[in-house]
């Protein structure tokens, strides 16, 4: 299974469609997957800020971790 990266702010961060697909200026958070953030729901801690779309598929700019 490959993991997707995406440019979030000044840095690069391993991502989960766990709660939907994301948005450039999405705020993005820690998930249940050790290592990766996911799209960012309630209020509280984020690390970081969207810098391009993810659907799960597609991104602007990606690299595969295998």
């Amino acid at each position: 299974m490959g993991e997707i990266l995406i440019n979030v702010l000044l840095s690069t961060l391993k991502i989960s469609t766990e709660s939907g697909p994301i948005k450039i200026g999405d705020r993005i958070t820690s998930s249940s997957i050790q290592g990766a953030g996911m799209k960012a729901t309630k209020d509280g801690y984020t690390v970081g800020i969207a810098l391009e779309n993810f659907d799960g598929e597609n991104s602007t700019t990606t690299e595969t971790i295998e």
